[in-house]
């Protein structure tokens, strides 16, 4: 049984699942249909990607729509998701990798020079 797929699958397609505000001031609209389409996606892409029931994947996305969709399409394959803050410096993202051994990384653009530095040899 996986709850993500439960709750997701479970609720009203049509119904607001998130709602998000950039900073820009762009207000965006997620159904629960969107969620069960892009985080089933982002899950396909993570299995494409080699990972597996148990593998931790590391996040540095800030807080955003995609973060979410990455963290239940993570749920959503039996993965562990590791939310870490986009403001964390290499020695930061050293640490915690060293604890957790991702087998991803997923960043946005201003993350990925940090990423790089303190785990160069994991993918990115």
């Amino acid at each position: 049984m996986n709850p993500t797929a439960a709750i997701l699958e479970g609720a009203d397609p049509q119904r607001l699942a998130l709602l998000s505000l950039d900073y820009e001031g762009k207000r965006a609209e997620w159904s629960f249909a969107d969620m069960l389409g892009y985080s089933s996606a982002f899950g396909g892409w993570l299995v494409e990607q080699g990972i597996k029931p148990g593998d931790t994947v590391m996040m540095l996305l800030g807080s955003r729509p995609e973060w979410v969709l990455a963290m239940l399409g993570t749920w959503r394959i039996g993965a562990i998701a590791l939310p870490c803050h986009a403001s964390l410096r290499p020695h930061d993202i050293s640490v915690r990798a060293k604890a957790a051994q991702p087998k991803l990384v997923i960043c946005d653009p201003a993350t990925r020079g940090a990423v790089g530095e303190a785990l160069p040899a994991t993918p990115v």
